[in-house]
């Protein structure tokens, strides 16, 4: 459903958020980065993405790209993100 909402709007940063979100949750980290990072680009205010998008990071051993992404996800005020660095990266 999420690729076809892509479809008809190329733009909606939602629908690219929850798919990459979807696919992470599969397992498929690497195909998530590329929706969240698509996500973000279209709106880099979207504390929800970076969160997603570290996640991604974290399942991959990506613990730099990982703390960066929910760094920015906390600065942007998404409280478990700042969770998770206190967690994984401080």
């Amino acid at each position: 459903d999420y690729s076809k909402a892509i479809e008809i709007d190329p733009n909606d940063s939602n629908a690219f958020e929850r798919r990459g979100s979807a696919k992470g949750s599969l397992g498929d980290y690497k195909g998530a980065i590329g929706d969240l990072l698509k996500a973000v680009e279209i709106d880099p205010n979207k504390s929800t993405s970076y969160f997603y998008l570290g996640l991604a990071k974290y399942h991959l051993r990506d613990n730099k790209g990982a703390c960066e992404d929910w760094k920015k996800a906390a600065d942007l005020g998404y409280e478990e993100a700042a969770e998770l660095l206190k967690e994984h990266c401080e």
